[in-house]
C-alpha cells in the first residue's frame, strides 16, 4: 500500500472547505451508483418502448452509453 499517498490524501481532504468536500463525497458516490443508475435507465427505456409499442429506440441507450 502506498502509505505516503493516502497520508498525502487524507490532508488535502481535510484542507478542503465543507463545499468542497461535499462535491468531492457527491463525486464519489455517483461512481459508485453506476449500477443503480443503469438499471434507472432500463427502467425508463421499458416504460418508452411500450409507449411507443414495440418500437425500438434508434440508437439505442447502450449506443449512446458505449
Amino acid at each position: 500500500m502506498n502509505t505516503k499517498l493516502v497520508n498525502s490524501l487524507v490532508q488535502i481532504i481535510q484542507s478542503l472547505t465543507p463545499e468542497e468536500q461535499a462535491l468531492l463525497e457527491e463525486r464519489l458516490q455517483s461512481k459508485k451508483n453506476w449500477q443503480q443508475e443503469y438499471q434507472k435507465l432500463l427502467e425508463v427505456r421499458a416504460k418508452i418502448f411500450a409507449r411507443r409499442k414495440g418500437k425500438p429506440l434508434e440508437p439505442t441507450p447502450e449506443e449512446i452509453i458505449h
